[in-house]
């Protein structure tokens, strides 16, 4: 979405996350929606604003049969390696 415009207009931003990720916000003035991946900039000055994203995180839960025990639930980012053990 980057580019020069002419002033007043709206220019289109539009943010896309690679795996493992997803799109938290807009920083900077001038976004008419902060939380949206796709939104617009109003340009009646020069303006910068970032994409700001966020690393995946998935929940692990373990349960154990009867007779023993697990342990290394969690919270994990993604692609991250779980150490669990069974007992």
């Amino acid at each position: 979405g980057d580019g020069n415009f002419t002033h007043g207009s709206s220019a289109s931003i539009a943010a896309t996350p690679t795996t493992g990720y997803h799109f938290a916000n807009w920083t900077g003035d001038g976004v008419a929606d902060a939380n949206a991946a796709s939104t617009t900039v109003t340009m009646d000055q020069n303006r910068s604003v970032t994409a700001n994203f966020a690393i995946d995180q998935h929940v692990l839960t373990l349960n154990a049969g009867s007779g023993g025990s697990v342990s290394g639930e969690g919270t994990f980012d993604y692609g991250a390696n779980a150490s669990v053990s069974a007992v």
